[in-house]
C-alpha cells in the first residue's frame, strides 16, 4: 500500500475477499492521518461487507435467481413495441397497419367465404325400399358429399353404367364372365360365396384389373386359396367353403350393377350367398353423397333379390377410410388412373353425364316424368333383364371394341418392381373424428380445403345399410368397423397393420377378414343368424 495519497485512498477496492472489516477501517485511517477523530468516526458508520456483496454475486451466477415468466416477457415485448413507436412512428404505423389488413383478411375469409359444410346426414328413411320404383332421385338434396351437385363425378345410382371405353376393365370383366362359365362347365355352379364388388374384391384373389402383377398380389391369392376351396381343383387347406371373386378396381357401384345385368349374374349361377362389398369407390373416388351411395347398394341388392330370390346377400360395412383415393395402385396408390386402366379413355357421350351436369335444373322435371311413365319403364326394365339374361355372350354394346379373350397383361403401363414401391408399415397413427357432422371447407391461414370426414359419413352409411338389412329377409348386415379400428374417447384409430387410410386392407389385414367371413358365411348356411 504505498504511492501517493490517492493510490492509497482507492486501494481497498482491489482487496482480496479475504480482509475482514476492521482491517478495512485500519487501512482507512492510513489514508488520512490528518482528519479528525470526527471524521474517521463518521467514516467508520456505513462498513461494506465485502464477503456479502461476492455471495450475492456468485448466487447470481449460479441461477439461483428466479427465472423471468410470461408476464416478464410480455413487459418486454410491450416496452420494446412503446419505444418503436415513440422513436420510429412511421414504422409502427406501418406494422400496425398490416396487422390489421392480415386479422381482416383472416376473419373475411373465414366467415363470409368459408362455408361450413356438413357430413353425415341421410334425410331419408331407406330401410323399406323393396323396388328401385320406391327411389326418387328428385328428393336427394345434393349428389356430392360436400353438399353441392357439381364437385363430384357421380352417376346415377340407379342405372348401369359400364366403364367399357377403359380396354383394361372390359377385359376383366370378360374375365369374370369366363370364370363363371368355367364353373358352370365344372358343374360348381353353386357355389358357397360369390364376392361381389370393386378393388377390394378384386384384390383379394390376387389380380388386379385381371391380371396378377406381382408377389404381394400372389401371396393374396394364397392367403384367398388358404380359406376358400380353389374352384380350379387345388388341393385347400382343411374343410374351406367355395368362393369365388367377382371384382374389378375402381368399380363404382352404377359399374357393379351393369357386370350383373350383363353376364356376371347368369341364370344357371347360383352361389348359395352374395357377399357385397359396395360403396368405397363412390364415396373415396367419386365422393358421392351418402345418400346416393346408400342408393347404388340397395339398387344392387335388389337386383339379386329379384334375379335370385333364394340366394343369401350379406352386406359387407364399408371399410373404414381416412383418405380419399386419388389414384391406382393395388398396394399405396401411387399409380395414375389413367395409366392403371391402360391410357385416356375415348370421349362418350353418355346420357348419364349429361344428366349428371344438370341435375339442378332437370331433376324435379325428370323425376315427374318418369312417375308418369313408371308402367313403361317397368315393362322396358324387364325386356332389358330378359336381353341380359339372354345374350351374355359378350355381344354387349359396352364390350364391342375389346377383343373377346382372357386378360393377360394390363396395357399402358408396366406393373414392375420400380413402379410400386416397397410397403412399409405405416408410423404414425391415423386418427378419425367420429362424429365429424360440420367443417369449414377451409383452413382460414392457409386457405386450403379441410380434409374431408369419411369416417364420419361411413359411419352414416353403415348405420343406415344395417338398418335395412334388419328389415329384409335374407339379407344380412356384417360390421367389420371393430377388427380393423380401435376408438379412443370421440375418435377412431386406424389398426394400420390391418388397413390402408385409403380403404385398402393389407396382407394381414385380409386374413383377418377373410377368416372372419368364413366364420360367418358358416353360420349363416348353418341358420345361425347372430
Amino acid at each position: 500500500m504505498t504511492g501517493n495519497g490517492s493510490s492509497k485512498r482507492f486501494s481497498f477496492y482491489v482487496t482480496n475477499g479475504d480482509v475482514k472489516d476492521d482491517e478495512v477501517v485500519e487501512m482507512a485511517k492510513l489514508t488520512m492521518p490528518n482528519k479528525d477523530a470526527n471524521e474517521q468516526q463518521e467514516f467508520q458508520k456505513p462498513l461494506y461487507n465485502i464477503r456479502v456483496r461476492e455471495d450475492s454475486n456468485l448466487n447470481m451466477m449460479l441461477g439461483n435467481s428466479p427465472a423471468p415468466d410470461c408476464s416478464t416477457f410480455c413487459a418486454f415485448v410491450f416496452a420494446y413495441i412503446t419505444y418503436t413507436c415513440q422513436y420510429a412512428p412511421k414504422l409502427c404505423w406501418t406494422l400496425a397497419a398490416i396487422a390489421l389488413v392480415v386479422a381482416s383478411y383472416i376473419l373475411l375469409i373465414g366467415v363470409f367465404f368459408n362455408p361450413t359444410e356438413q357430413f353425415g346426414v341421410i334425410e331419408h328413411d331407406f330401410t323399406n325400399v323393396r323396388s328401385q320404383y320406391d327411389f326418387s332421385l328428385k328428393d336427394i338434396k345434393h349428389w356430392c358429399i360436400k353438399g353441392d351437385n357439381d364437385s363430384c363425378d357421380c352417376e346415377d345410382p340407379l342405372q348401369p353404367s359400364p366403364r367399357s371405353e377403359f380396354r383394361a376393365w372390359s377385359k376383366s370383366h370378360i374375365g369374370n364372365i369366363q370364370q363363371i362359365t368355367n364353373l358352370i362347365e365344372a358343374d360348381l355352379p353353386n357355389p358357397d360365396i360369390a364376392f361381389l364388388g370393386g378393388s377390394i374384391i378384386e384384390k383379394m384373389d390376387g389380380k388386379w384389373f385381371g391380371s396378377i402383377t406381382d408377389s404381394r398380389l400372389q401371396n393374396l391369392a394364397k392367403i384367398f386359396n388358404k380359406h376358400f376351396t380353389n374352384l380350379d381343383g387345388e388341393p385347400s387347406e382343411g374343410d374351406s367353403l367355395t368362393a369365388v371373386a367377382l371384382g374389378i378396381a375402381g368399380d363404382t357401384n352404377p359399374a357393379v350393377l351393369y357386370r350383373l345385368l350383363n353376364g356376371e349374374m347368369p341364370k344357371d349361377f347360383e352361389p348359395k350367398i352374395w357377399w357385397l362389398e359396395l360403396g368405397m369407390n363412390d364415396l373415396g373416388r367419386s365422393q358421392c353423397s351418402e345418400e346416393i351411395v346408400i342408393l347404388g347398394i340397395l339398387r344392387v341388392v335388389e337386383e339379386i333379390m329379384n334375379q335370385k330370390p333364394n340366394a343369401k346377400i350379406v352386406i359387407n360395412s364399408m371399410f373404414p377410410m381416412a383418405e380419399l383415393r386419388k389414384q391406382f395402385d393395388p398396394h399405396e396408390q401411387n399409380m395414375g388412373l389413367e395409366q392403371s386402366f391402360g391410357g385416356k379413355p375415348k370421349k362418350t357421350n353418355s346420357n348419364n353425364k349429361g344428366e349428371n351436369q344438370k341435375r339442378n335444373s332437370n331433376n324435379k322435371a325428370n323425376d315427374n316424368k318418369n312417375s308418369k311413365n313408371k308402367a313403361d319403364k317397368h315393362n322396358n326394365s324387364k325386356k332389358s333383364d330378359n336381353g341380359n339374361k339372354n345374350g351374355n355372350n359378350g355381344k354387349s354394346r359396352g364390350l364391342r371394341h375389346s377383343p373377346h379373350d382372357l386378360p393377360v397383361a394390363i396395357g399402358g403401363t408396366s406393373h414392375s418392381s420400380h413402379t410400386i414401391s416397397r410397403l412399409l408399415p405405416p408410423k404414425a397413427i391415423t386418427k378419425m373424428k367420429g362424429n365429424q357432422k360440420y367443417q369449414h371447407k377451409y383452413n382460414p391461414v392457409t386457405h386450403r380445403e379441410n380434409k374431408l370426414p369419411l369416417w364420419t359419413s361411413i359411419m352414416a352409411i353403415n348405420k343406415e345399410l344395417a338398418k335395412f338389412s334388419s328389415k329384409h329377409e335374407n339379407v344380412f348386415f356384417y360390421d367389420v368397423t371393430n377388427h380393423f379400428t380401435e376408438q379412443n374417447g370421440k375418435y377412431f384409430n386406424l389398426k394400420t397393420n390391418l388397413i390402408l387410410p385409403a380403404g385398402l386392407p393389407t396382407e394381414d389385414g385380409y386374413d383377418l377378414w377373410e377368416r372372419l367371413v368364413v366364420t360367418k358365411a358358416r353360420g349363416i348356411l348353418a341358420g345361425v343368424h347372430e
